[in-house]
């Protein structure tokens, strides 16, 4: 008895202090990884400051209400282009469409609440929301009508939204691969399922941009190869200073999904021009078969003719080399459909 109670008083011993000492082992721990993560902070904190130092605004910053939206004009000359770019993206993306333009009438980009140099908004997504604050932004910042609007993917309901609530201000209209209202419901279901995680991306991208890993590891996220270099830089580092820009395109798609504003039934008798993708764009993988491709291709073919028909003026041109992006694939096709409308609302 003892012996045992000899050895067992080391061993409780022994206990204690491995106890004691791992305790010390985890606040060590927890103290270097805090301090990592303050290090981390503080220096992600000055990367962003430094980028958007770099990169200040190159329009006006006009205010609409408490918050203020960037908008870009170039040339003169009317009807106004109004230049509405797809959903998380900015007027940057016009940098391959508003110069050529310019070189006959006035065209402007802007980009929508929390994209790009604007300001967050109080207000949802929705493309009647946002089509409100279009509004604003024009009148405040003294662009008068009549506009020429240019739409492209959710730019598309924004601008017809636009439309419906001020019609004598749109004398015509460029459709450019634009998105419909509800358009998910029409979309072949593997379609819907292979897009099931983006929101989930887009928020840890969110959280990593404000947390400054974005801008401490800008490689993270890729600089589009198709714009001019300045402006892929600039529209880059707008992208990395920041979580808002991911953020915003996630409320854009949610609000986009779940929007109650009723379709547009009419434009009423405007020039326009619907301009589509020729490229197949459905990715083949998982359960999106060739077949499931060709069903989501015919049926968006459907929706840019039913688009087109909303103006007893308006028709579709195809835009053969191009995927989504048809502004960036083939810049030219969108830039004779805008001119052709000019022409036609002259």
């Amino acid at each position: 008895m003892a012996t045992s109670m000899t050895e067992s008083v080391p061993a409780a011993r022994r206990t204690r202090v491995w106890r004691h000492g791992a305790r010390k082992i985890l606040l060590w721990i927890a103290a270097g990884a805090l301090a990592l993560t303050s290090t981390l902070l503080v220096a992600g904190a000055a990367a962003k400051s430094r980028i958007r130092a770099q990169y200040p605004p190159t329009g006006q910053l006009v205010d609409i209400g408490g918050y203020r939206l960037h908008l870009s004009c170039q040339g003169s000359g009317g009807p106004t282009v109004i230049l509405e770019a797809g959903g998380g993206s900015i007027g940057l993306d016009w940098s391959l469409v508003q110069p050529a333009i310019a070189q006959q009438a006035r065209v402007c980009v802007y980009d929508r609440a929390g994209l790009g140099w604007s300001d967050a908004s109080p207000q949802p997504r929705t493309a009647a929301a946002m089509a409100g604050e279009l509004h604003s932004l024009l009148e405040r910042a003294g662009v008068a009508g009549p506009y020429v609007l240019v739409g492209h993917s959710l730019g598309g309901p924004i601008i017809r939204q636009y439309a419906l609530a001020h019609p004598s201000d749109v004398a015509g209209m460029v459709l450019v691969d634009s998105a419909t209202e509800q358009q998910s419901a029409r979309f072949p279901t593997p379609i819907n399922a292979a897009m099931a995680g983006a929101p989930r991306l887009l928020r840890l991208m969110s959280l990593a941009g404000d947390a400054g890993l974005l801008a401490l590891l800008p490689a993270i996220v890729p600089v589009s190869g198709q714009l001019p270099a300045d402006a892929a830089a600039a529209a880059h580092a707008l992208t990395i200073a920041s979580g808002k820009t991911f953020r915003t395109f996630l409320a854009e798609m949610q609000a986009s999904d779940a929007d109650p504003t009723a379709r547009t039934d009419s434009l009423g008798d405007i020039p326009l021009v619907v301009v589509r993708h020729g490229r197949a764009v459905a990715p083949i993988k998982g359960d999106v078969t060739p077949e499931v491709a060709r069903e989501y291709e015919q049926v968006w073919a459907q929706m840019q003719a039913e688009l087109a028909a909303l103006s007893p003026r308006g028709r579709v041109v195809v835009a053969a080399e191009s995927g989504h992006a048809i502004h960036a694939d083939q810049p030219d096709v969108v830039i004779a459909a805008i001119r052709e409308v000019l022409a036609a609302a002259r």
